[in-house]
């Protein structure tokens, strides 16, 4: 638990992003959430050196609580499934792959497409913990707030909307 805490919370300050720590011991907030959701479900993270995969676990994972998760989203397309990896939270459209999508290395995740799934509340700033991210499709949904400065650190973000 407390290795899984480090690599987060080191990853956040890495990325700036100053307030994840804090909130990791909120039990209510969805940092705290997401994590408990690695330590205590998540299938996956069985190697604790890949450190990229668990931050964006971590990353999308705190994304759908912070966003709602069960109670609002109308679409789930694998998410949280602690079995897969995360390039895998997603299915195949027509046009387009919707969820989490990976690049050709299949770990990095390079999009997140979410459009129209029913997210409620704020972006959160760790979502900036996706530092591969290419395009963030969020349209569509009942989002408020403004967006965070972080996503603006995103070097290789392209695609917002």
């Amino acid at each position: 638990y407390s290795a899984i805490k480090t690599a987060i919370v080191e990853a956040a300050e890495h990325s700036l992003i100053s307030t994840t720590a804090e909130a990791l011991k909120d039990e209510e907030s969805p940092q705290h959430k997401a994590l408990e959701w690695l330590v205590d479900e998540d299938k996956q993270i069985f190697d604790f050196d890949n450190i990229k995969c668990l931050v964006q676990r971590f990353a999308l994972a705190m994304f759908y609580f912070a966003t709602g998760g069960n109670e609002s989203w109308n679409v789930q397309h694998n998410f949280l499934t602690n079995h897969i990896s995360e390039c895998n939270w997603g299915w195949d459209g027509f046009y387009r792959k919707y969820g989490a999508s990976c690049g050709e290395d299949n770990q990095t995740v390079r999009g997140l497409d979410l459009y129209h799934y029913g997210l409620t509340g704020t972006i959160p700033d760790e979502l900036g913990l996706l530092v591969g991210l290419e395009e963030l499709h969020l349209g569509y949904n009942n989002l408020n707030g403004t967006t965070p400065l972080v996503l603006a650190r995103l070097s290789k973000l392209e695609v917002l909307d």
